[in-house]
């Protein structure tokens, strides 16, 4: 008979995990990796983010305990969203707040609704915290079939992923059809805008007539924190002020971290011209990648682009990483179909980017 600790462990392995699919490392690569498979904004530069953590080590005690619901920092993203900040919680990145929503929020009776392709997080959150759930598929275009989702939750209490724009299409939805849905259905809809910034609006505003929608919001992408793991949602009131109270651990984030998001908000201008060149760039990218013979280029709201190609997506990632360039392999819109994704370089890399990648796309 096993031990308790060999079944657990049993128990575990069952589990689906987040599982980063791409290409090899790239450990044999001699020169510098470009990594464009994790859609960071490398726009923003390297020496002046090491300027604003100086300036947040400067102002941080790491003996005293920081409440990020005390913190500058809940002010500064009040101001820079147009909302009250008693709608907004901050969590250990977006990933933390879905793992908020599938174990704190769902019980086991309740049920997920998938919407795919997406971002895979939500579906091993949800396996990781044995809650049920269904998936159904993105219409035309990759866009929302509103119907569909409806027949599906059968406007009960499901909670709905949404990921807008959407992880790895890059296509943004359509602001009337998740109206519809908000209108629609009774249940949690969560709404993941981890690139908004890289899109031509936000949803947030939402949040203030409809207190079943919880939008998700990252420093990973747009103010490129993706090492430090903070994410924010914005949601209710009366959900968010809940959660704090009754869910929350009391310290979930380090006074560093909080300090560093908020001198990169009073600094919010940098931002925003970074996010100017990432649209910029990739306008430019997405033109010459699609004039290549046996390459469609997908449209993109965020800060990479989704291309579908003849070849093999396996064969051209091992290609280009052996010319120092990492990207991603998505095996999972449908079965025998070639996709990568593509992380919008920095513009000091860009022609090496594109001619690499017309290097070994070109049939």
């Amino acid at each position: 008979m096993k031990s308790f600790m060999e079944r657990r462990i049993s128990d575990l392995m069952t589990l689906e995990s987040y599982s980063k699919q791409g290409s090899s490392e790239g450990n044999h690569y001699q020169g510098r990796l470009l990594k464009l498979d994790s859609n960071e904004n490398f726009q923003i530069e390297e020496s002046f983010m090491k300027l604003v953590m100086e300036i947040a080590i400067s102002e941080t005690d790491p003996r005293v305990y920081v409440s990020w619901e005390s913190s500058k920092l809940l002010e500064r993203l009040s101001d820079y969203l147009g909302v009250d900040k008693g709608k907004i919680i901050l969590g250990s990145g977006a990933d933390g707040l879905i793992e908020l929503v599938t174990k704190s929020i769902m019980t086991q009776n309740d049920c997920a609704l998938i919407i795919k392709p997406t971002f895979s997080m939500y579906r091993s959150l949800l396996c990781m915290n044995r809650r049920n759930f269904t998936e159904v598929s993105l219409g035309d275009n990759f866009s929302l079939d509103i119907g569909q989702i409806i027949a599906a939750t059968k406007g009960t209490d499901e909670v709905v992923f949404l990921c807008s724009p959407c992880n790895p299409t890059g296509n943004q939805f359509k602001r009337r059809d998740i109206i519809t849905l908000l209108q629609l259905t009774e249940g949690l809809v969560v709404l993941d805008e981890a690139y908004a910034e890289f899109a031509s609006e936000t949803l947030v505003d939402l949040v203030e007539e409809y207190n079943n929608l919880f939008v998700l919001r990252t420093f990973s992408k747009a103010f490129g924190l993706a090492g430090l793991r903070l994410g924010y949602a914005v949601t209710n009131e009366e959900l968010a002020r809940t959660l704090r109270k009754q869910v929350f651990l009391p310290y979930p984030i380090s006074s560093l971290t909080l300090s560093i998001a908020s001198e990169l908000l009073k600094r919010i201008e940098y931002v925003k011209n970074s996010i100017i060149l990432v649209k910029e760039t990739r306008k430019k990218l997405s033109k010459e990648l699609d004039a290549i013979p046996g390459v469609k280029v997908y449209p993109s709201e965020a800060n990479f682009i989704l291309l579908e190609i003849s070849q093999s997506s396996k064969d051209v990632a091992d290609k280009l990483l052996k010319l120092g360039i990492k990207v991603r392999i998505i095996d999972w819109i449908e079965d025998n179909a070639n996709y990568i994704r593509v992380t919008i370089p920095p513009v000091t890399d860009y022609a090496r980017v594109v001619e690499s990648m017309k290097e070994v796309l070109r049939i």
